[in-house]
């Protein structure tokens, strides 16, 4: 009978090196199926995106449409009426919604 250099006796470090292969293998395809994940993350500088300069005097207009009713349609028309009379009307924002 002949055996392998890196075998003991009992044939433990064959054992213990297929552990170690497998533990080493899945962490390799974790790491590579998790790539495609994290693509996107970051910036960059030659990205082809503008950024929009905003303007009080002539604001944007941004339709949300939901399906809130009841109090939370109220409690959604409050924060809409809000947003406008502060942070939207300074920026030059405006929020109209619909449900």
């Amino acid at each position: 009978m002949t055996k392998r250099m890196n075998e003991g006796a009992d044939g433990a470090f064959t054992k213990e090196k297929r552990k170690v292969m497998k533990r080493w293998s899945v962490a390799v395809l974790m790491i590579t199926l998790s790539m495609p994940f994290f693509a996107g993350c970051g910036t960059s500088q030659n990205s082809g995106t503008a950024k929009v300069k905003l303007d009080p005097d002539n604001p944007v207009s941004l339709t949300v449409w939901h399906y809130y009713n009841g109090a939370q349609q109220a409690t959604f028309d409050t924060l809409v009426e809000e947003f406008n009379a502060t942070v939207g009307k300074e920026k030059g924002i405006y929020v109209e919604e619909y449900s």
